[in-house]
């Protein structure tokens, strides 16, 4: 009986992914056009980011999406796994103009009550480099969702990062 529950969700899991295309044309205007692309990092570039980010940071690959409209960038979705407690968390990081428009988690596999609210998240709209992101002091923490409000800072930190050593 477990299995079969298991596979139902596991099933379930992948046939609901969230499609990051759509996701994208629900915050613009369904003519934009978007291309997936990759980022690699150099060693170089690793050690900016680390730097820039102020985290560990062990992945040279990145999945982006670049969304134009009339051939003029309108922005840039960066993906960002990382670890929240013991299971990964995926999230989509828009940024336009050098600042963050939005945040959308795309797969959060820690128990649902660990997930930001959508007012909690809205915080870092508008948020650029010169913002320091540091979690309890700018940004405030989630009472029991410490971890997941801090794996979301580091991942704003680094989508920013990404977005001024290899995008901008």
């Amino acid at each position: 009986m477990k299995w079969i529950l298991l596979l139902i969700l596991t099933l379930t899991t992948i046939w609901a992914k969230p499609d990051v295309i759509s996701i994208i044309k629900e915050n613009y205007a369904s003519d934009v056009n978007i291309k997936r692309d990759k980022i690699i990092l150099s060693k170089e570039e690793l050690s900016s980011i680390k730097k820039m980010a102020k985290l560990p940071v062990k992945s040279k690959l990145y999945r982006y999406y670049q969304v134009t409209k009339e051939d003029k960038i309108v922005g840039f979705a960066i993906l960002i796994s990382q670890k929240v407690r013991t299971k990964k968390a995926t999230v989509l990081y828009f940024i336009e103009d050098g600042k963050m428009k939005f945040i959308e988690i795309l797969a959060f596999l820690e128990p649902k009550e660990y997930i930001p609210k959508d007012i909690w998240m809205g915080q870092f709209d508008d948020k650029n480099i010169s913002n320091s992101f540091s979690i309890g002091k700018d940004i405030p923490t989630i009472s029991g969702a410490t971890l997941s409000a801090k794996s979301l800072t580091d991942g704003a930190r680094l989508a920013i990062a990404l977005y001024n050593t290899k995008l901008k």
